[in-house]
C-alpha cells in the first residue's frame, strides 16, 4: 500500500484548488453541482439534489478521448483541428467568465463582512443622558457583593461615563491625580474586593449635584447605600455602633455591622464575600456644598470604642424598616 496525498483549498467562495500526489485540479461550483478539471485532463461534471443522495456524474478521460481520436481516425471520421482549436477556446472563456464571477462575488461578500464587523462594533445601547438621583436608582443596578465583570459591563452597555466600576488600586490611582477630592465629578465607585477581585467589595458615592445636594441629609444617605446593599444583608449582619461627630466643618456619621451567628454560618459555608465587619460613612462637606457616602470593612467605622466614647456622639437611627424589608 502506498502513500496518498489529497488536499483542497478554497481560492474563492465557490473555486477549489486540488492538490494531490499525480495531478492538481480545480473544481467550480457547490453541493448543487460542481464541474472538475485536472492537470491530466480529466474533467468531472457532477449535478445531485442536496440532502438525497442522488447525483448524476461524468467524466472524460484524456486516454478515453484520445482512444476516440483513434477510432475516428481509424474509420476516417477526422476532427478538424479549427473544430478542436474552437472547443478549446470556448471552454478557456468559459472557465475565466466563471471565475471571474466568483471573483466578483468573492469582493462582494468581503464588502459585506467588513460592513457587519463595523456594525457589531457598534454599542448595544446608545448612551444616555441621566441625572444623578436617575443613575443611582436604576432598577436592578450591580449591589454589594455582586460580580464585578457584570458591574463593569452593566454601566459600561448603558453608557453611563460617570459611574466607574474598579480595583482598589485603579481607585487610588485616580484620586491620586485629583488636586482635591472637591474636583471628583464622578457619581459613584464600585470597587472590587481587594482580596478576591470577583465582586464588588465597596461603594463611594459623590453628592454634587444641586438639586440632590439640596434634597440629602444622613437619613436619605442611608437610604442609598441600603439600596446597594444584598436583599440578605440585615439577616446575617447585627449594628456595632452608630455614632457622629464634626471635624474641620465636615459633619460625620458612621454606621458599623458585625455578622450575627447565622452570619457566621453563611460566611463559613462557602459565602467568603460576606465580610465579618462592614460600615457606612457619611460625610457633609457644608463648605464646598457635597456629600461623600462611603461603605468599608472597617470595624467600628475604623475607630476603636475608646474614641467613640469619648469623642463622639449616639447617631440615633432606625434600621427596622430595613430589616422589614429583607
Amino acid at each position: 500500500m502506498g502513500w496518498r496525498y489529497r488536499k483542497s483549498i478554497n481560492i474563492f467562495p465557490g473555486v477549489k484548488l486540488n492538490i494531490n500526489k499525480k495531478s492538481v485540479g480545480v473544481t467550480f461550483g457547490g453541493k448543487g453541482a460542481h464541474y472538475t478539471i485536472n492537470s491530466k485532463g480529466t474533467k468531472t461534471s457532477s449535478v445531485g439534489i442536496p440532502g438525497t443522495g442522488l447525483y448524476y456524474t461524468d467524466s472524460i478521460r484524456k486516454k478515453k478521448k484520445e482512444e476516440n481520436i483513434k477510432s475516428n481516425l481509424k474509420n476516417n471520421n477526422i476532427i478538424s483541428p479549427k473544430r478542436k482549436s474552437r472547443s478549446s477556446l470556448i471552454f478557456f472563456i468559459f472557465v475565466c467568465l466563471v471565475l471571474a464571477g466568483f471573483i466578483s462575488s468573492w469582493g462582494r461578500q468581503q464588502n459585506e463582512n467588513a460592513l457587519d464587523e463595523n456594525t457589531l462594533e457598534l454599542p448595544t445601547h446608545q448612551p444616555v443622558s441621566l441625572s444623578c438621583t436617575e443613575v443611582l436608582n436604576l432598577t436592578k443596578h450591580p449591589i454589594i457583593y455582586s460580580d464585578f465583570e457584570k458591574a463593569k459591563n452593566f454601566y459600561k452597555e448603558m453608557g453611563i461615563d460617570n459611574v466607574k466600576v474598579l480595583t482598589v488600586p485603579e481607585y487610588s490611582n485616580y484620586q491620586n491625580k485629583l488636586k482635591s477630592f472637591s474636583d471628583d465629578n464622578v457619581l459613584m465607585y464600585l470597587l472590587a474586593d481587594s482580596t478576591s477581585k470577583k465582586y464588588i467589595g465597596e461603594l463611594h458615592i459623590n453628592i454634587y449635584e444641586a438639586e440632590l445636594y439640596s434634597q440629602m441629609n444622613a437619613a436619605q444617605a442611608i437610604d442609598i447605600i441600603v439600596s446597594y446593599l444584598p436583599t440578605d444583608f440585615f439577616v446575617y449582619y447585627q449594628k456595632d455602633s452608630s455614632y457622629k461627630y464634626s471635624l474641620n466643618n465636615t459633619d460625620i456619621n458612621i454606621c458599623s455591622f458585625r455578622l450575627n451567628d447565622q452570619g457566621i454560618e453563611y460566611h463559613n459555608g462557602g459565602h467568603e464575600e460576606y465580610s465579618y465587619y462592614y460600615s457606612f460613612k457619611i460625610f457633609h462637606h457644608e463648605d464646598i456644598h457635597r456629600w461623600i457616602i462611603l461603605t468599608s470593612y472597617e470595624a467600628y467605622g475604623g475607630k476603636g470604642l475608646e474614641w467613640i466614647n469619648k469623642y463622639s456622639e449616639p447617631w440615633e437611627i432606625d434600621l427596622n424598616k430595613y430589616s422589614n424589608l429583607q
